[in-house]
């Protein structure tokens, strides 16, 4: 699909298209749920990789649901991805070390943090963002972009931008790269990789 995303201030990928209305009256850009997003599960690299190329050329953003360590790990090292959402999901430890951050960095990924992922059980909720604090840090220490969602399904499931990202702020972090800056940077990075000067992910042709 052609790539064509008016720059609005808050972008969620991850919110269902059919709630776009109304997640576009309460902050949202509306362009941004109208990209075509891919998210992959997979049990292992040979399957995830699998018409990875494919993929990456249909649609504006390709994202992995995390879990596996030995699969965040492959994803991070791949620069066709764009966002490794709840790395830690299903893991006692947070999903992620810092060779995975440096991976991270060096690939241009980004981590997703997703309401989904935050139960309800309070000691269960302090836990989980104990996990995310840990990631947070990772990502500030060695530059990677974060996001946030609600991967709303229904309409309960809808937050306003500055809701979602005081989460982030409240564990110490910067909300507002994680709910405009740094999707921002998505949206660049792959409206430059349709462009024809781009040869490959940190290959580019200069003009001479």
């Amino acid at each position: 699909s052609d790539f064509k995303i008016v720059m609005a201030e808050f972008h969620d990928f991850f919110i269902s298209q059919e709630f776009q209305e109304d997640a576009s009256e309460i902050g949202w850009s509306s362009g941004s749920i109208e990209a075509s997003v891919k998210v992959r599960e997979a049990e292992d690299w040979g399957e995830l990789k699998r018409n990875l190329g494919q993929q990456r050329e249909k649609h504006d953003v390709l994202a992995f649901r995390g879990g596996d360590h030995e699969l965040n790990r492959k994803v991070f090292s791949d620069p066709r991805m764009d966002v490794v959402l709840h790395p830690g999901k299903g893991r006692k430890d947070s999903g992620m070390n810092h060779v995975d951050a440096e991976k991270a960095a060096e690939n241009d990924i980004a981590i997703g943090f997703s309401l989904k992922e935050v139960p309800e059980d309070q000691k269960r909720q302090s836990h989980k963002l104990n996990k995310w604090r840990n990631n947070l840090k990772l990502c500030e220490k060695y530059n990677v972009h974060y996001i946030i969602t609600t991967e709303a399904e229904n309409f309960s499931e809808l937050r306003a931008p500055r809701d979602i990202g005081s989460i982030i702020d409240s564990l110490g972090y910067n909300g507002r790269r994680a709910v405009s800056y740094s999707p921002e940077r998505i949206i660049e990075k792959n409206m430059k990789a349709k462009d024809d000067s781009q040869v490959r992910p940190g290959h580019e042709v200069l003009d001479e």
